[in-house]
C-alpha cells in the first residue's frame, strides 16, 4: 500500500505553505514549451530560470549541476547569504552562495570534498536525492525499477510515491541518465508546489549561561553547531540531540555566554527560515545572568540504556511522581527530583547537586 508523507522533519520540522504563482503558459514565451511542461516552466521562470535563447527554453536539453543548484536553492528559500563556505574549488561566483546553502542543509556533498563538478550535467538519480532531502519527501510504492541501486532507492521511491516523478520506462527510472531541463522543471515544481519551506521551533530555553535547550518539530539527521544562527553575537559551539521521537527533537546547544537583559532570536536553522518560538530573553539581575531555570525532562525520556546512557547538559528537573527509579544517565549540572523523595537512581551521574523537591 502506498504511504505518502510531505513533511520535514527536518531538517528538518518543515511546513509547506501553498501560494499561487500567478504565471500563465503564454507568459513564458518559449516556442518549444508544450502543454505538459507549461506550468512547470512558468514556475521555474518565476524563480529566475532563463531560456536557452530568445524563443527556446530547451526542454530537452541537459541542465548543469550549477544551474540546478541555483534554482533548487531558490525554490527551497535557503538562506544563501549566511551559509558557510562549501569548500568546493570549482564553483563559479554566480553559484557559490547556492552551493554553500545546499551543502549546509545536507542536500548535497559534491563529488568530492573539494569538487562540486559544477559544469557537468546532473543525472535523474542525483536530482531525486536533492529533491527528496530538500523537501523531505517520504513514501513507499509497489513500483520497482531494475536500474535503481540501494543508495538511490529511498529517494526514487519517495518521488514516485508523491507523484513527483515517473520512470523513463516501466522497468527503468533512468537513474544515470542526465535529466532534461523540462523534466527538472517538473520535478521541482511538483515537489515544491510553490511552497515556502520553514523550520518549526517548538521552544527555546536557556538552561544556564552557556547552554540552551531547543525543541524542534519533526526529526533531523546530521545535526551540527553551524545549523543554528542566532542574532546579537550568540555563537553556537556544540549541538547534541538529547531526546528524539517521531514528531519532536530535543537539542542541547553549547553557546557563547548569554548576557543578562539580552533578547536572542534564532534567525535560521539549517539555512531555513524559522517559525514558532524563536526568541528568548535572559532576565537582568539574576546574579550571573545565566539561569532561567532547569530544563524539564519527562521521566519516560530521562533514562537511557547501559550501552547508550542519556546525557543532559545543564540543570534538569524531572517529575518522578509514581516513578520508582531512573537509570543510565549523566547530568552535567544539578538534578531536581519532584514528587517522590524515595526514587532510586541507578547508574546516574550528577556533576552538580541532587535536589529533592516535594
Amino acid at each position: 500500500m502506498k504511504k505518502l508523507y510531505k513533511t520535514f522533519i527536518a531538517a528538518t520540522g518543515i511546513t509547506l505553505m501553498v501560494a499561487s504563482t500567478g504565471f500563465t503558459a503564454a507568459a513564458a514565451g518559449f516556442s518549444d514549451v508544450i502543454p505538459r511542461y507549461a506550468d512547470s516552466i512558468d514556475f521555474l521562470v518565476s524563480k529566475g530560470a532563463k531560456g536557452m535563447g530568445d524563443s527556446s527554453f530547451g526542454i530537452r536539453e541537459e541542465i548543469k549541476r550549477i544551474d540546478a543548484a541555483i534554482l533548487t536553492a531558490k525554490v527551497l528559500r535557503l538562506h544563501t547569504e549566511t551559509a558557510p563556505a562549501s569548500g568546493f574549488k570549482d564553483v563559479p561566483k554566480r553559484g557559490q552562495s547556492a552551493v554553500n546553502a545546499l551543502k549546509a542543509a545536507g542536500i548535497t556533498y559534491g563529488k568530492t570534498k573539494t569538487l562540486f563538478d559544477s559544469n557537468s550535467p546532473i543525472t535523474r538519480g542525483e536530482i531525486a536525492v536533492w529533491i527528496q532531502k530538500g523537501f523531505d519527501l517520504r513514501g513507499e510504492t509497489a513500483t520497482t525499477f531494475k536500474d535503481v541501486p540501494k543508495n538511490y532507492l529511498s529517494a526514487v521511491q519517495a518521488l514516485v510515491a508523491n507523484g513527483v516523478a515517473k520512470g523513463m520506462s516501466a522497468e527503468n527510472f533512468g537513474i544515470n541518465a542526465n535529466i532534461t531541463r523540462g523534466d527538472f522543471a517538473i520535478f521541482l515544481h511538483k515537489s515544491a508546489n510553490d511552497g515556502v519551506v520553514t523550520a518549526n521551533i517548538l521552544s527555546i530555553q536557556s538552561v544556564n549561561s552557556t547552554t540552551l535547550q531547543i525543541k524542534i518539530k519533526g526529526s533531523v539527521t546530521d545535526l551540527n553547531a553551524t545549523d543554528f544562527l542566532f542574532d546579537n553575537g550568540l555563537e553556537v559551539k556544540e549541538a547534541k540531540v538529547t531526546d528524539s521521537t517521531l514528531t519532536e527533537l530535543t537539542v542541547e546547544l553549547k553557546t557563547s555566554i548569554q548576557q543578562e537583559g539580552t533578547k536572542y532570536t534564532l534567525k535560521t536553522f539549517k539555512g531555513l527560515d524559522v517559525t514558532g518560538v524563536v526568541s528568548f530573553t535572559i532576565p537582568a539581575g539574576n546574579g550571573n545572568g545565566s539561569t532561567t531555570g532547569p530544563a524539564v525532562i519527562h521521566s519516560v525520556n530521562f533514562s537511557g540504556t547501559t550501552e547508550n546512557p542519556k546525557v543532559f547538559y545543564g540543570d534538569v528537573r524531572v517529575d518522578v511522581t509514581g516513578v520508582n527509579s531512573l537509570e543510565n544517565a549523566e547530568v552535567k549540572g544539578d538534578l531536581y527530583l519532584k514528587g517522590n523523595t524515595e526514587v532510586t537512581l541507578s547508574h546516574v551521574t550528577v556533576e552538580g547537586d541532587t535536589i529533592l523537591e516535594e
